[in-house]
């Protein structure tokens, strides 16, 4: 199940955010850009649309019943993870979108990913401490290479790979989203900075009003 839960953060965290950061800044369409303007209706909805399919899909996953199927449906399996790719970009997309325009204005982000880290923290505390076994698959799963009959020997049980897939949902998402935050905020003290410092050609006149 831990090893499941590493899959799981993989595709709705860490690729998605790889392949944002790996494409060119002309890749948006000029139109798309234009109706993400900072500020607007627009970008408000759509925010949120992407804020709710990262958490939800998350969430909806990991309900028990969903999480067992998909785990024992090869197709299902297939459909749960293209849906964590997808959820992963449109999460991710209002923070590092190659277009500046999409992105979300500092402040904005900081609470985004702020409030996206107390969503894992939830459901990190949910598999960690539950009683109810949140995939029943892995109570007793095939074990073709012989791996768990190792781990299982050196004292793992079901009820541990649990509690650890649990603490893997709740503390490596909350590290990323710091990092992200942090990333955040040096793009804006960055920006900031540039906007106070005056250009050569904006402090010549002044120099020449001085020296006359």
């Amino acid at each position: 199940f831990s090893a499941h839960m590493v899959q799981h953060l993989l595709l709705l965290l860490v690729i998605p955010l790889c392949l944002l950061l790996s494409l060119p800044r002309e890749c948006m369409p000029s139109w798309l850009s234009r109706r993400f303007e900072s500020g607007s209706r627009f970008q408000s909805v759509m925010t949120g649309l992407c804020w709710l399919a990262g958490l939800g899909t998350m969430w909806l996953w990991h309900v028990p019943s969903l999480c067992n199927a998909a785990t024992e449906s090869e197709s299902l399996g297939i459909v749960r993870s293209t849906s964590f790719l997808l959820a992963g970009l449109m999460f991710w997309l209002p923070i590092f979108c190659p277009a500046n325009r999409i992105r979300l204005a500092p402040p904005s982000a900081v609470v985004y990913l702020f409030s996206a880290c107390l969503g894992c923290t939830l459901l990190g505390i949910y598999i960690t401490f539950t009683t109810i076994t949140v995939c029943p698959a892995f109570a007793n799963p095939s074990d073709r290479i012989g791996i768990l009959r190792m781990l299982y020997s050196a004292g793992l049980t079901p009820a541990a790979d649990q509690q650890l897939g649990g603490l893997l949902m709740w503390v490596p998402p909350c590290l990323l989203y710091v990092c992200a935050i942090i990333s955040v905020m040096r793009r804006w003290y960055e920006a900031e900075d540039f906007v106070a410092v005056p250009t050569v050609a904006e402090a010549s006149p002044s120099m020449t009003k001085v020296t006359s």
